[in-house]
């Protein structure tokens, strides 16, 4: 089974019900092996406590009952992010290529800036 890291983006329309997931991203969501990364959490919930960002309000209680497997940060991921161009500005975007690019994921985003780095992506 396919191994998929899921941008936060993508995240949020899954959790929305977003028409912007395709039937054939569902697919391939319901039959891969998905991990999201701890700093799209992250990122949902500061954007959430700002005001940026509304989310159904068992927003982390469904994320604790998915199937998703929690990608935490680690130390092999922050060398590859020192390493990375700065084509992309967004720190939680950066990280989240490093950490895909570190566990040899393919990423889903509708973010056409990742398609600089090298790492497979799934266009949403």
């Amino acid at each position: 089974m396919k191994r998929i890291l899921i941008d936060t983006n993508v995240l949020i329309w899954w959790f929305r019900n977003d028409r912007r997931l395709t039937k054939s991203l569902i697919s391939i969501i319901q039959q891969s092996n998905v991990a999201v990364s701890i700093i799209s959490y992250w990122e949902i919930l500061i954007k959430m406590q700002i005001g940026k960002l509304e989310m159904p309000l068992k927003f982390m209680e469904a994320m604790e009952d998915s199937s998703f497997e929690l990608l935490n940060l680690e130390l092999s991921h922050l060398n590859y992010l020192t390493n990375l161009d700065l084509y992309h500005r967004d720190p939680f975007d950066r990280i989240i290529i490093a950490q895909a690019i570190s566990e040899n994921l393919s990423i889903i985003t509708s973010d056409s800036t990742f398609e600089k780095y090298p790492v497979n992506i799934i266009k949403a």
